[in-house]
C-alpha cells in the first residue's frame, strides 16, 4: 500500500501517544485542566484524519450481525455485574458522588472512548493491506492512554506495579485487542456499543463493591467471551455447528422481546444497586439467628437520616454501617445527647451483649422489611472463600 494512504493513520495514533505522554509530563497543578482539555484534542485529531482520509463511510455488509452482537455483550456486562454485586455488595462511587462528576468523568473518559472507536473504524477500513502492524501499534497506543493511574501512584513499590499490569494494563489491552478484531467487520455502532459498556465505572454513582483486580478479572471475562459471541456472530456459515450457532445468534429475534429483556435486566441492575426505595441485601452472619438465619435475603427499605429520626423505633432491625462494613442488627435502645442528636444501640438478637459502638442517623441505611431465608447461601458461600 502506498505510504500515502497510510500514513495519516499512523501519524494519527503518533500524536495520541504524545498527548498522552504529556498528560504525564505537566505539572500536578495542570493535570486537571489538561485531561479536560484532552478530548478537544483527540477531536481535532480525528477531524485532520476525516479531512486526510476523506469522509468515506466504510459500511459494514455485515452491519446487523454486528448490531445483534453488541446487544448480546451489552446484555453479558449487565449480567456480569449484576453478579459481581450480588456477590460482593454495592458500594457509593467515590469517583461519581453527584451529576457534575458523572458528566466531567463522562467528558474526560467517555468522549475520548467514543472518538477512539471512530478513529479505529477508520483505520481498519482504509487500511487493509497493512491491518497486522497497525493494529498492534493501535492496540499499543489506545491501551497507552488508558495508564494515567500511574500519576496517581508512580512505581515506587511492587504492590504499585502489580496494580498497573494486572488492574489496568492487562484488562485495557485485552479490550482494545477485541475491539480491533471486532473492527475488521463490525460496524461503528456495535463498537461504540461495546466500548460504552466499560465506561461503566467512570459514570455510574453506584459500582459493585469488588476488589479492583476481581473487576478486572470480570472485566477480561467478559471480553473473552464477547470474543466468541462476535466470532459466531460474524462468520459465515461453513458447517454445521457455525450454522447452527450463528442462526441462533442472528436468527430474526423479534425487537420487541430483545427491548424486554435489555429493560428486565437494566431494572434488576438498578434494584440491585439500591436505585430504589426498597433494595436487597443478603445476611452474611449468624448474629441474628432466630429472626434472620445467616443466608437470607431480605429486602431492606431505604431511609434518610431524617426519616430514621421520625421513624426506627426500639425492636426493629436495621442496616447500619459500621466502619468499612454493613451490619443488620436490632435497635434495643435510643438514646438522645445533650445536643438533641440520637444514637441508637443495637445488638444482634443472637449475640451477648450490644455493639460497642452506637448507630447515629447517618450510618444508617435502611429498615429491614421482610425477609425470605436460605436463598442467600450462594452468596455467603463465595464471600467466605474469596472474601
Amino acid at each position: 500500500m502506498k505510504r500515502g494512504v497510510y500514513a495519516p493513520s499512523i501519524i494519527a495514533l503518533g500524536v495520541i501517544a504524545a498527548l498522552q505522554t504529556g498528560y504525564f509530563l505537566v505539572p500536578d497543578a495542570a493535570v486537571v485542566a489538561y485531561n479536560r482539555v484532552l478530548p478537544v484534542f483527540y477531536a481535532i485529531v480525528l477531524l485532520v484524519h476525516v479531512m486526510l482520509m476523506g469522509r468515506e463511510r466504510f459500511p459494514a455488509p455485515k452491519a446487523t450481525n454486528a448490531l445483534y452482537a453488541g446487544m448480546f455483550i451489552l446484555l453479558l456486562y449487565i449480567f456480569a455485574t449484576l453478579f459481581t454485586g450480588v456477590v460482593a455488595g454495592f458500594a457509593a462511587n467515590r469517583d461519581s458522588p453527584n451529576t457534575t462528576a458523572i458528566l466531567e468523568n463522562f467528558w474526560i473518559f467517555g468522549t475520548p472512548a467514543i472518538l477512539f472507536e471512530v478513529l479505529r473504524f477508520r483505520i481498519m477500513r482504509s487500511n487493509p493491506n497493512s491491518r497486522l502492524w497497525t493494529a498492534a501499534f493501535m492496540i499499543i497506543v489506545f491501551s497507552f492512554s488508558q495508564l494515567n493511574i500511574i500519576r496517581g501512584g508512580g512505581f515506587g513499590a511492587d504492590s504499585q506495579i502489580v496494580k498497573v499490569v494486572f488492574v489496568t494494563l492487562i484488562p485495557a489491552f485485552v479490550m482494545h485487542t477485541v475491539l480491533t478484531y471486532m473492527a475488521y467487520e463490525s460496524s461503528l455502532k456495535a463498537l461504540i456499543i461495546v466500548r460504552c459498556l466499560f465506561l461503566f465505572p467512570f459514570v455510574s454513582p453506584v459500582i459493585p463493591n469488588a476488589a479492583s483486580a476481581a473487576w478486572a478479572a470480570v472485566t477480561c471475562g467478559v471480553l473473552f467471551i464477547a470474543t466468541i459471541i462476535y466470532y459466531f456472530t460474524m462468520q459465515e456459515p461453513g458447517g454445521k455447528f457455525r450454522k447452527a450457532a450463528v442462526k441462533r445468534l442472528t436468527g430474526p429475534i423479534p425487537p420487541a422481546l430483545i427491548l424486554s429483556m435489555v429493560l428486565a435486566l437494566i431494572l434488576a441492575l438498578s434494584f440491585f444497586m439500591r436505585a430504589f426505595t426498597y433494595f436487597p441485601t443478603v445476611v452474611l452472619t449468624s448474629s441474628m439467628t432466630g429472626a434472620l438465619d445467616r443466608g437470607s435475603f431480605v429486602i431492606v427499605k431505604k431511609l434518610t437520616p431524617k426519616d430514621v429520626i421520625q421513624s426506627v423505633e426500639e425492636g426493629e432491625v436495621v442496616l447500619f454501617k459500621d466502619g468499612g462494613l454493613e451490619v443488620m442488627h436490632r435497635v434495643i435502645e435510643i438514646k438522645a445527647q445533650p445536643g438533641g442528636t440520637l444514637h441508637y444501640i443495637t445488638q444482634g438478637d443472637a449475640n451477648p451483649r450490644p455493639d460497642s459502638d452506637p448507630a447515629y442517623p447517618e450510618q444508617i441505611i435502611g429498615r429491614a422489611h421482610s425477609h425470605i431465608p436460605y436463598i442467600g447461601w450462594p452468596v455467603v458461600i463465595v464471600r467466605s472463600v474469596f472474601g
